[in-house]
């Protein structure tokens, strides 16, 4: 074989392979319908806008004590960025292999080592505010009850989907697997004790339920029932009953667990409508508690006033909207409760934390999602952000006319040679010839008489005289 013959050779497969990631390329961007893409990509912005905003302001809120603790008040940050960074290579995996429609069996195992985590957690974890949530690795501390979140969300909309759209299970198996699969998760939640989860992933299995079809009269009753079953637990808890002390005059029980809440007033009360300034806050100078993870929007609101906490109640609005819209054009049920589920936890989780710290109910001690401080949290909601990501990429509708033409665009391959133009072509390959088609039979009609000599269509006067009504001239020389 000759050298110019394995050069050309060489070529036509690189040729190849350029044009295959052309193609690949143009399927990722241009045949994507905008009802699809739009709320995507909005999705991601407010996603990745929320998490740059939270490591700004968890190094403003942690300085003092990260100066304090270790010598360096970047320590608190650089921690939570590579728990961020972790959270982001996960959602990445989420979202290529589109896991918002998990193989069983991926399903299953996880569901196992979450279960193996949480039995760890109850008989090997660390106690701390008088709950037992923790896993101390040495290097981190885990919190397992975070991951019950996600994996709560894909199994509750696989059971759904599978006994309302499908019809592949009975009552009698859903029943089981939701015992299985949802019921004894949140019941090792329940028992460390993590009442703030447990009140999220209910919260989040009624929205579900509502959007899978079950009349709202049951539904009714099992919020009333949860209600007056957690008015017994906080009966009955001595910590819950304490932060509903708290709830009611903080003031009565300062030293007892009143003071943390008064903190918070204080630095909302300080930061009026555009806050004392970004990193000029008082409170988190050894005032204010679990300043960088609890209490980190007392901190927004201390630094930038009114004007911060209502942006980023409209931020976590908009996500939810978002979120809603991409669960609206999911391909099925699964994913309709995949992305509405997640976008309810989230929502659900960040008013928890919001009016606990206001005073509004009792505190929680849930973070803000992509806010607060804390490994866990983080990965966890970057994981739920990717699962409604996953739903939109995995969408799928019957497509318009203006989606198809809008799917044909294409992009233009420089190292292949051509006569049509190189950048951007606006035409699919079927119109991109279009323009000679149009031009060239009125070219000949134009050129070629019935004689074969050279001819011409005289259109009569100029357009300014048939503009003032002339007749014209039509004759064909």
């Amino acid at each position: 074989m000759s050298v110019s013959s394995t050069r050309d050779g060489r070529r036509a497969a690189e040729g190849s392979g350029r044009g295959g990631r052309i193609e690949q390329m143009d399927r990722t961007i241009l045949g994507v319908p905008a009802r699809f893409m739009g709320p995507r990509i909005a999705y991601c912005v407010i996603v990745l806008g929320l998490a740059a905003f939270g490591l700004l302001m968890i190094y403003s809120a942690s300085y003092p004590t990260a100066q304090a603790e270790t010598g360096s008040g970047w320590s608190y940050l650089v921690r939570q960025l590579v728990y961020v960074l972790v959270g982001l290579a996960f959602a990445a995996l989420i979202v290529r292999f589109r896991l918002s429609r998990p193989p069983t069996a991926l399903l299953v195992g996880t569901w196992a080592v979450v279960l193996a985590l949480l039995l760890l957690t109850r008989f090997a974890g660390s106690a701390a505010y008088g709950a037992q949530r923790w896993i101390d690795l040495g290097f981190v501390t885990l919190q397992p009850s975070e991951f019950v979140k996600p994996l709560i969300v894909l199994t509750g909309a696989n059971i759904a989907n599978a006994y309302f759209e499908e019809r592949t299970i009975n009552r009698q198996a859903a029943v089981i697997l939701l015992g299985l699969g949802v019921v004894l998760p949140l019941a090792l939640v329940v028992i460390q004790p993590d009442n703030g989860t447990t009140i999220i992933c209910i919260a989040t299995l009624i929205v579900m339920a509502y959007f899978a079809g079950v009349p709202g009269k049951p539904l009714l009753l099992t919020i009333g029932g949860l209600v007056l079953l957690f008015a017994i637990v906080a009966i009955a808890t001595p910590y819950v009953r304490t932060r509903l002390a708290a709830l009611f005059n903080p003031w009565a029980i300062e030293d007892e667990g009143g003071y943390q809440l008064i903190q918070g007033f204080f630095a909302f009360s300080s930061g009026g409508i555009f806050g004392r300034g970004l990193g000029l806050g008082h409170q988190k100078y050894g005032y204010l508690p679990m300043a960088h993870n609890d209490f980190i929007f007392s901190v927004i609101g201390e630094e930038l006033g009114l004007v911060g906490t209502v942006g980023v109640l409209a931020a976590f609005m908009a996500l939810t909207y978002f979120g809603f819209k991409i669960a609206r054009h999911a391909r099925d049920l699964q994913g309709t409760l995949v992305a509405a589920g997640c976008s309810t936890l989230l929502i659900v989780q960040f008013f928890l934390n919001v009016f606990g710290v206001m005073g509004v109910i009792p505190l929680s001690g849930k973070p803000i999602p992509f806010l607060s401080y804390g490994g866990s949290s983080a990965i966890a909601s970057l994981m739920l952000a990717a699962l409604v990501v996953s739903v939109s990429c995995d969408s799928e509708l019957p497509q318009t006319v203006h989606d198809r033409a809008r799917s044909s665009m294409t992009l233009v391959d420089h190292s292949v040679p051509s006569t049509r133009g190189a950048g951007f072509s606006l035409v699919g390959d079927n119109g991109s010839s279009s323009r000679s088609s149009r031009t060239s039979p009125k070219r000949r009609q134009l050129t070629d008489g019935p004689s074969g000599r050279r001819e011409r269509i005289d259109l009569g006067p100029s357009a300014a005289d048939r503009l003032r009504g002339g007749s014209g001239d039509t004759r064909r020389r």
